[in-house]
């Protein structure tokens, strides 16, 4: 519920009037109605929070705030009381801002005051607070504001009280460098992994099949031959795109099928800086794929989160090609080395140099079979300390769907399925030959989409007899439902299937019996639209599924233990910012059947 939602709720339940409540706030009785109906909004660090609950615990009497204590699971005290009434008002908020208000809510401190011990302009509190203006990560006002409240974290010896409000657990911190680190990775870490995984599903979702400029790429390939030389050496980042260019060439003109082995821990800017070079490499690389050449390729998952996903925003299309095989490095690289393998068993780029002097450094590309031989050796060493990063799967025909779709005895996690569009398990029979009839299903089709669904249904009802389920989507606020598709694996690249308004209806009432005949089941609607055609799937703990639903359909399978980190964080996020209760089932109920 929104705060005028509340407070309207709360001022009914227990016959508060506004004239009353205005005169103990000492404001006018048309502020309080204007509060009351949404009109005026209020900031979620605003005085009001405060005046109102000194005046709810003057009017109220005691029986009524045992009731209300009992009713609303809230301790009757001002901070209980003002995080709870203005939760909504937070969400809207970035993470910074929610986490600067927490703070100084935690330790009852003004703008006022903050500003004044950290030599700061109080506007500037109050922007930061009201998310006009989010500072950056290198900000040094960051680091003031941190060291303050570890400071006084540390005077107070409120350690795990602290810890339990913002949700660290099991953590070993006595230093003020372990409450520095702590605070500040909880004041920027949530809204940085957010955005860095939407920017991943977006990706996957635009793709449909990667088509390279094969004019271009035909023309890079006529002018490439063997070099008569044995070896041949560039220098700097300029110097290595040259040799990887005539690498890649070399492979996609070769008739035997090769395995390239490729391995970087250098900085990614030879990649990504030269943006010609970067569309050239992702054309030569998927032209090598659809030679059927194989890729074996180890990540340094060590890098910093933008060069980290700067690969993968240039492997991801590659990978949904398939014939890759990805891995990710799992010891810590503690010399200050980097090094540089591209290998295919016949020629070989290579380089090894001191971090950050790449631009001085000399790279090679060798015949030589003897070098060859040691970098694949030292290829194959390392192997030995990688995991694997993601699986792909391109689904052809309804088999394929079960490798998304586990056995009884591998759900042992808390499942978690994210979407925009209704879950579909739950549509009754009737309501789904209705759908299919208007949209003048194929006779085909008709019977993969019940096959499909049916799938769906046995697997979520095993799930629900020993785990929770967490389902999250969007329902539009506008009631306009002619165009709101139908969600399926649209395998063999048919029309889109849509609801009309009464159907959309319907269905938002058999999610709502699921919601009541399973307590263990429940719903997350989210704030706003995510992905037209793309879920996010976790049953286990240790892998996440990216699932894109629309032709040509394909899934990964995420295993790194660093991305399964901030998928945990992506979830809470959503969850944080979801615009109901997870345990208010009347109030989610009230959700869905007044859309």
């Amino acid at each position: 519920m929104s705060f005028s939602e509340k407070l309207n709720k709360f001022m009914l339940q227990y016959n508060i009037k506004n004239i009353d409540l205005a005169k103990e706030m000492n404001v006018s009785p048309s502020f309080v109605s204007k509060i009351r109906r949404g009109i005026t909004t209020l900031p979620p660090y605003s005085d009001i929070y405060d005046k109102l609950y000194y005046a709810f615990d003057h009017l109220l009497s005691d029986e009524q705030i045992i009731d209300l204590k009992k009713q609303y699971n809230l301790s009757w005290d001002k901070k209980s009381f003002c995080t709870w009434i203005c939760e909504d008002c937070i969400k809207s908020l970035s993470k910074f801002s929610v986490c600067l208000y927490k703070l100084m809510n935690f330790f009852d401190i003004s703008n006022k005051t903050l500003a004044k011990d950290l030599n700061f302009d109080p506007s500037l509190i109050s922007r930061y607070k009201t998310g006009n203006r989010i500072p950056s990560t290198d900000n040094k006002i960051i680091n003031q504001i941190v060291d303050y409240f570890a400071n006084l974290t540390l005077e107070r010896k409120c350690e795990e009280e602290l810890l339990q409000y913002i949700g660290v657990k099991s953590v070993n911190a006595c230093k003020k460098e372990d409450f520095v680190s702590i605070i500040f990775s909880w004041f920027m870490n949530e809204d940085l992994d957010t955005k860095l995984m939407d920017k991943i599903f977006h990706m996957m979702e635009e793709y449909h099949s990667f088509v390279p400029d094969f004019k271009k790429v035909s023309n890079l390939l006529k002018d490439t031959y063997i070099p008569p030389y044995h070896i041949i050496k560039k220098q700097g980042n300029e110097g290595l795109r040259q040799l990887v260019l005539l690498f890649l060439s070399l492979c996609c003109k070769s008739e035997k099928k090769l395995e390239l082995k490729l391995f970087s821990n250098q900085n990614m800017s030879w990649m990504i800086e030269d943006p010609e070079f970067f569309q050239t490499w992702r054309a030569l690389m998927l032209t090598i794929l659809e030679c059927g050449h194989k890729i074996f390729i180890i990540h340094n998952i060590e890098r910093k989160d933008k060069e980290m996903f700067s690969a993968i925003e240039g492997w991801l299309p590659l990978h949904l090609s398939g014939n890759i095989e990805s891995y990710y490095y799992t010891a810590s690289f503690s010399n200050p080395f980097s090094n540089t393998i591209f290998s295919s068993g016949s020629f070989a780029v290579y380089g090894n140099f001191i971090d950050s002097l790449e631009n001085e450094t000399d790279f090679y590309f060798t015949q030589e079979q003897n070098t060859i031989q040691k970098l694949e050796e030292a290829f194959e060493d390392l192997t030995k300390h990688s995991q694997k990063l993601l699986k792909t799967l391109n689904i052809k025909s309804i088999k394929d769907i079960d490798f998304f779709i586990p056995t009884e005895k591998k759900i042992n996690h808390t499942v978690h399925l994210m979407q925009q569009n209704l879950p579909i398990w739950h549509i009754d029979e009737d309501l789904l030959a209705e759908i299919l009839s208007e949209n003048n299903v194929s006779k085909k089709e008709h019977e993969y989409i019940c096959a499909y669904i049916e799938k769906l249904r046995s697997f979520y009802k095993k799930v629900l007899k020993n785990n929770s389920f967490f389902e999250y989507f969007y329902i539009p606020k506008q009631r306009i439902y002619e165009k709101k598709p139908f969600d399926f694996l649209n395998i063999n690249g048919q029309d889109r299937i849509y609801y009309t308004e009464t159907q959309y209806k319907k269905q938002l009432i058999n999610i709502a019996k699921t919601l009541e005949t399973y307590k263990n089941y429940h719903i997350v609607l989210l704030d706003k639209p995510i992905y037209d055609s793309i879920k996010l799937f976790q049953f286990e703990s240790n892998s996440i599924f990216a699932i894109k639903n629309k032709f040509p359909v394909s899934a990964i399978q995420y295993e790194s233990d660093i991305l399964l980190a901030k998928f945990q964080t992506y979830i809470l996020s959503k969850q944080e910012k979801s615009i109901n209760s997870l345990n208010d089932y009347e109030e989610v109920c009230n959700q869905l059947l007044t859309k």
